[in-house]
């Protein structure tokens, strides 16, 4: 991948390591430590806070003075955050129109049906706390991976290298899909991934089909996976709850 999208996955991967060895402090440290890019940083600040991890927001809240300080020094500026603002607010719509053909978040891909940019990054806020709070009472691997799979499906900014956030949810649903559909399912996979890159350095007028990235078919997948599992294991302890009583 890309970028630093890799060095996201690691410290992501690193602090729900530390949670499920309930070591809250160590991961909110982490996490604080992935504060350089907040929309990778959100999605887990947001899991932490619905499932009260509160040792490991105490971890993340370390690290507020160390990137706000840093920041004031690399500018000049205390008032940075806001010049910060103003500077993806002016960026985000050019970086989107050069390479629109790589969007394949909810957001992105309502834009480029000409929804207002308001509402279709409302519908991804509203998509990411009905994921969050349906995943707030599973295991925490499980939550984990959506929580990672919701950056890239959510996120306003999302293109191709943040796909790497998406391993953790390919993982729970190769444990949770029994063969033959997890070898169909990894071949189907494969195929839309190898369309998607392909085409991804391609301007829409070259490829009239693709007007919608295929990852979006891979992503929103995942998700319905995750979310099935979730019904399932709750089917099943109400079904034990109904044979106690």
């Amino acid at each position: 991948a890309g970028q630093n999208a890799s060095l996201g996955l690691v410290l992501l991967l690193g602090a729900g390591l530390l949670l499920i060895r309930r070591r809250e402090l160590c991961a909110g440290l982490l996490v604080g430590a992935l504060l350089y890019k907040p929309t990778y940083a959100a999605p887990m600040l947001a899991l932490l806070l619905v499932r009260r991890e509160w040792r490991a927001l105490a971890g993340v809240s370390l690290w507020l003075p160390v990137w706000y300080l840093s920041s004031v020094l690399a500018t000049h500026n205390w008032l940075w955050p806001v010049s910060y603002a103003h500077l993806l607010a002016g960026d985000i719509p050019f970086d989107f129109a050069q390479n629109t053909s790589q969007a394949y978040s909810i957001p992105a891909l309502l834009a480029r049906m000409n929804v207002p940019s308001s509402i279709a990054v409302g519908i991804g806020v509203l998509t990411f706390v009905a994921v969050l709070l349906f995943q707030r009472h599973r295991a925490l691997e499980d939550a984990l991976a959506a929580a990672l799979l919701c950056v890239i499906i959510c996120g306003p900014h999302v293109w191709i290298y943040d796909g790497v956030l998406a391993i953790p949810a390919i993982c729970i649903a190769f444990r949770d899909i029994s063969e033959p559909a997890r070898t169909r399912l990894i071949v189907g996979a494969f195929m839309v991934a190898y369309v998607a890159f392909m085409s991804s350095g391609a301007p829409p007028s070259k490829l009239p089909l693709l007007a919608i990235n295929p990852l979006s078919i891979v992503t929103l997948g995942l998700l319905f996976v995750l979310c099935r599992g979730t019904l399932d294991s709750r089917r099943v302890r109400y079904r034990f709850a109904s044979q106690e009583n």
